[in-house]
């Protein structure tokens, strides 16, 4: 098992998937990922992880579906939105699942590291 930080990158698009992973590992953490919030639930289920990245709008269970599915098991994960659709009232709903962060596509490498680093 590992002793290093782990966060859960949830992503419907692979390439952004794979972006997000390869910034997570130079961060110095440990990356895991899922293609839709049913998969990414599952893993969260399966493992200890420290931090949840995650789109909003994917088939296959949304990333609102996910973290009110990941907070019923663990309340105080903290959590990380992304988007890079104009989403009605999505930071307004994030908020009120007790989002820590939120970033709109695109966004800086330097914005998501301090996010992370405020949360980890």
């Amino acid at each position: 098992m590992s002793d290093m930080t782990r966060v859960l990158v949830v992503d419907d698009v692979e390439d952004m998937r794979d972006i997000l992973r390869q910034f997570v590992e130079v961060f110095g953490f440990e990356a895991m990922t899922a293609g839709s919030g049913n998969e990414a639930l599952e893993i969260f289920k399966n493992n200890d992880i420290d931090l949840i990245i995650t789109d909003i709008m994917m088939d296959n269970g949304d990333g609102f579906e996910l973290v009110k599915g990941a907070r019923e098991i663990r309340k105080d994960i903290p959590v990380i939105f992304i988007t890079g659709y104009e989403v009605d009232n999505a930071r307004e709903r994030a908020a009120n699942l007790g989002a820590n962060g939120f970033l709109a596509k695109p966004f800086s490498i330097k914005e998501l590291k301090e996010l992370i680093d405020g949360l980890l």
